[in-house]
């Protein structure tokens, strides 16, 4: 298992900037033996070719979209992607997102903010800042992969640019 700062420092090999974004996927656990993840598909700005970046171990994701922005700059509209360790910021991100859940614990205990507040340590606190809106996302670690056509007609497959989990 990667520590939190070799999950930054491999994030931080790669640039998006620039980059298309087509779609971003939430894909929640079904199960407690899954995990969250957040798929965003992108057109790499230099190549033309087509790439995806997910983010793995997702707990909170916030999202803010202005659409007129979005649409102004449709082609190469990510500005920038950040990750960083800082447990202090990623708790107050976490907690930050409570008011957001609509849910009220009558038992404190079971309240799963709890649990989440334990894994900071092993969490990273991802942005992807587009030229009208950011995506804020705690997890712990990411996936970026160039999805390609197999030989076999209409099946696709991922090939790995860089997985790094946490």
């Amino acid at each position: 298992m990667k520590t939190g700062q070799e999950v930054v420092d491999a994030f931080h090999r790669h640039s998006l900037h620039d980059d298309t974004v087509h779609a971003i996927r939430i894909i929640p656990a079904t199960s407690p033996r899954q995990e969250s993840r957040i798929e965003i598909d992108l057109t790499d700005y230099a190549s033309g070719k087509p790439r995806q970046l997910a983010l793995t171990g997702c707990v909170v994701m916030a999202l803010t979209a202005d659409f007129v922005e979005l649409a102004d700059n449709a082609f190469a509209n990510v500005n920038s992607v950040q990750a960083e360790g800082d447990e202090e910021r990623t708790r107050a991100f976490i907690e930050s997102q409570k008011s957001c859940r609509y849910l009220v614990y009558v038992t404190p205990s079971r309240d799963p903010a709890l649990q989440r507040m334990k894994d900071v340590p092993s969490l990273v606190l991802f942005r992807v800042n587009l030229f009208g809106g950011t995506l804020e996302v705690a997890a712990r670690g990411f996936k970026l992969s160039r999805p390609r056509v197999s030989a076999r007609v209409g099946s696709k497959h991922a090939e790995p640019v860089d997985t790094v989990e946490g």
